[in-house]
């Protein structure tokens, strides 16, 4: 039988505002400090614990932030070791496209167009494509994303299958220690994932450095847990 094998996935610290990529405020890091020194008390005793973060800079510095709480309110204690932080483009936001490049959920059309050639669309374009245009005015951008059937690249349920097909994977490898993942990406998918596994609808925006956890215990069954909710689900 395998060892005990955790993931939470958390939503990045506080950012001043989502028009572009920004890096997180100060009080959102020491928010994730603190949040990080009481993950101390559910680190399994000689668990690896590794620190995973969405190619983002609020998610790296997120990440840093939680290693460095978990670090501190551990002391130094031998029976749990501590994973470098690094990237994990699985747990990243969706794969959205225009005009034929990967763009990221930001909420201005400048910084949309930022992310695209000179020889692309415009920001006087973007505000006439069929997604970006209800994208960029909507007072719940991500929650558009997440209803939207046909959005211009990944769907809700695509990236809630990717997140979990990936943690699943690491069951494939059975080491003899307890493994816990602190994963650091956005709000989209993880309301993704409890739209698809959770609570079977979007509950709206997480708060910032709030957690989805995903157990798997030793015989392979899952167990999803976010505030209030608990589902289990079989091997």
């Amino acid at each position: 039988m395998r060892a005990p094998l955790v993931f939470w996935f958390y939503r990045h610290a506080e950012i001043p505002s989502h028009r572009g990529d920004l890096p997180a405020t100060s009080d959102g890091l020491e928010h994730a400090v603190a949040v990080g020194a009481g993950l101390a008390a559910s680190c399994p005793p000689g668990a690896r614990v590794e620190f995973l973060h969405a190619p983002t800079i609020r998610t790296v510095q997120t990440a840093e932030a939680l290693r460095a709480g978990l670090h501190s309110a551990l002391g130094g204690d031998a029976g749990v070791r501590l994973g470098t932080v690094r990237v994990e483009p699985a747990i990243r936001n969706p794969d959205l496209y225009v005009a034929g490049h990967r763009v990221e959920m930001v909420s201005a059309r400048e910084a949309v167009a930022a992310q695209l050639p000179p020889d692309a669309l415009t920001p006087a374009e973007l505000e006439r494509h069929h997604f970006f245009a209800r994208f960029l005015t909507s007072p719940d951008r991500v929650g558009l994303w997440v209803a939207d059937d046909d959005p211009p690249g990944e769907r809700a349920e695509d990236v809630a299958r990717r997140l979990f097909a990936w943690a699943r994977s690491l069951c494939d490898t059975t080491p003899p220690y307890p493994r816990a993942f602190v994963c650091v990406t956005h709000s989209g998918p993880m309301r993704a994932l409890l739209r698809a596994f959770v609570l079977g609808h979007d509950p709206g925006e997480p708060e910032y450095v709030e957690a989805v956890e995903l157990a798997f215990d030793r015989d392979g069954a899952a167990t999803w847990r976010f505030r209030d909710a608990v589902v289990a689900l079989p091997a």
